[in-house]
């Protein structure tokens, strides 16, 4: 009579688990592709913070996850043929640093997700229809800062500020569209945003000038034209008294009275927090895009004493730095 081998069988299933498990780890292991243009300090700085969200998150490179970085400027072929490389090994998720290579990869990537980030405005990068709500192809993080946090830190330091002053060549398109959503949601808040347009970065000293009598605060952009001539709005508004809040560090370093200044690390970690929803199997149109969260505010007291403004205690303790030279 036919008796089973119930022990024997059971070793075989054993064993047979065995010899399976290196093939259901890879099957578990997510594949993250990270694209951007260099492999310089900010993009390093960046994708540190990203690894570290997905490590605190459960995803370990070597155990559960594998990340593979292709750089565009070290790739010899063009750049579709760069995209075809790229994509070749299918991946769970691609998260892209440039907003040029954003915009060259949600075309070409439709099935895979798309986390995005060191992308000052998406919107009109044409990667999403708005900030308010997903997608479903691609969603991360915009660089520039929320309207509402650059009105906080504008009553801050001017409480009563009604009237806030811009600088730009409209030439430029990015500047244009920051203009044009600045002026929109600051609206929002009752603050009037009253523009000086220029074509040349001479023109900076009387644009300024042209506006000092009129607005309660300047808010410079990262405009070309503008950073060329920085020095003579810096001398307007301390000339003027009006505070002058930068978008840039180096615009607190040459005498802007204060300014938010965007943490590569803190980006990175926030795209990380983002991407981790979608590797923990989120529909990519259920997970907003959102602003930076954590910028670093700088303080320049060595203006706010040439301007007669004193910080709040409060700003004081909020800031990263503050220059008194």
């Amino acid at each position: 009579m036919f008796r089973p081998l119930t022990w024997f069988g059971g070793c075989c299933c054993a064993a047979l688990l065995l010899l399976l498990a290196p093939a259901l780890t890879f099957a578990q292991q997510k594949y993250v592709l990270v694209l951007s243009e260099s492999a310089s300090a900010q993009v390093s700085t960046l994708l540190s913070g990203f690894s570290e969200s997905l490590k605190a998150g459960g995803f370990v490179e070597g155990k559960n996850l594998k990340i593979t970085q292709k750089i565009r400027s070290e790739f010899k072929g063009d750049t579709n043929d760069f995209m075809t490389s790229a994509l070749r090994p299918r991946p769970d998720l691609i998260f892209v640093v440039s907003t040029n290579l954003a915009q060259l990869i949600v075309k070409e990537a439709l099935t895979v997700p798309v986390v995005f980030a060191d992308v000052p405005d998406p919107v009109s990068a044409g990667l999403l229809e708005s900030m308010e709500a997903g997608s479903p192809h691609v969603t991360g993080v915009a660089s520039a800062l929320a309207v509402a946090r650059q009105v906080e830190l504008i009553r801050q330091i001017a409480p009563n500020a009604k009237r806030v002053g811009v600088l730009y060549n409209p030439k430029n398109p990015g500047s244009s569209r920051s203009v044009k959503q600045l002026m929109d949601g600051m609206a929002k808040f009752g603050i009037v945003l009253i523009e000086a347009s220029l074509a040349r970065s001479k023109e900076v000293g009387s644009a300024a000038r042209s506006l000092a009598s009129k607005v309660d605060v300047f808010l410079s952009l990262d405009d070309a034209t503008v950073n060329e001539a920085y020095l003579a709005l810096v001398k307007v508004a301390i000339d003027s008294k009006v505070p002058l809040i930068a978008s840039q560090p180096e615009g607190v370093k040459m005498g802007a009275l204060a300014g938010f200044v965007l943490s590569y690390k803190d980006l990175g970690a926030q795209a990380g927090r983002i991407s981790l929803k979608i590797l923990r199997g989120a529909k990519l149109g259920s997970v907003a895009p959102e602003f930076v969260q954590k910028p670093a505010l700088w303080l320049n007291g060595a203006t706010a004493k040439k301007q007669g403004i004193q910080f709040s205690e409060a700003l004081l303790k909020s800031a990263t730095q503050v220059l008194n030279d």
